[in-house]
């Protein structure tokens, strides 16, 4: 669903010419974030070097977990879903809803069924830079269902501790992680560049930049990854994808 907002130019369609109307900027938006998604390509995986000792093979799904992560939301006050909960109403009942919230997110996760609801969301374009007619200087954001998200929160929360605790994000990791960001990578770096200026060693720096990274990633093969990494009875690998791995020398 491509949800349009006020003050989108009218884009510049293959021709050249520019929409007319909405309806058609909608439309060339939407084939543009269309072809950014990587298709899967057929054929076995690459084996991960990860090497793990335990599994993480359950989610824990608790009244109390879910009331902290639907307090955790309500203060982002994110933009409601396809549904039109919004924080303000989360809030406003909050105490209401975590039981029936619990049970919806327990049997989701039991049953490997999301409602059909949570499986949509309202695609909203914002421009990067660059030419404002042209349809790919602009990234999509997906607005989901608020209750989605607190299940989808407690699994990233469980994941991210399990793979910390083993130590498979390595220490050089530092974007999306509790206490670290772009700064402390960049404090890291120059104290590193330093330290080696300093003993007359030579430096060599190359920066790398994956065009739309987030939009590309092939979801199988991520979740091939995350199988590799020991979050195995969590996952379910599309059976008409080869998931034999290529040994690497």
């Amino acid at each position: 669903m491509l949800s349009t907002k006020v003050g989108i130019a009218l884009l510049r369609k293959p021709d050249g010419s520019l929409c007319t109307s909405n309806q058609q900027t909608a439309d060339i938006l939407a084939d543009e974030f269309y072809h950014n998604y990587s298709k899967e390509t057929f054929g076995p995986f690459i084996q991960s070097s990860i090497h793990h000792k335990n599994f993480l093979s359950t989610i824990s799904i608790t009244e109390e977990n879910i009331k902290a992560t639907l307090e955790e939301i309500a203060r982002r006050k994110s933009a409601p879903g396809p549904d039109n909960i919004t924080c303000q109403l989360i809030a406003a009942c909050l105490d209401e809803i975590v039981y029936p919230i619990y049970l919806i997110a327990k049997s989701s996760f039991e049953e490997n069924i999301l409602p059909p609801q949570w499986l949509t969301a309202n695609v909203t374009p914002i421009y990067k830079k660059g030419d404002k007619f042209s349809p790919k200087n602009y990234r999509q954001i997906s607005l989901t269902c608020i209750i989605c998200k607190v299940l989808e929160t407690i699994i990233f929360k469980q994941m991210l501790t399990f793979l910390l605790n083993e130590k498979i994000i390595p220490d050089c990791q530092h974007r999306f992680l509790p206490g670290r960001s772009p700064i402390s990578n960049m404090l890291i770096c120059v104290n590193d560049w330093t330290l080696a200026l300093d003993s007359n060693q030579p430096i060599d720096i190359a920066y790398l930049d994956f065009s739309k990274a987030f939009d590309r990633v092939p979801r199988e093969r991520l979740l091939f990854k995350l199988h590799c990494a020991g979050i195995k009875e969590l996952i379910k690998l599309d059976q008409s994808v080869s998931h034999e791995p290529i040994i690497q020398s």
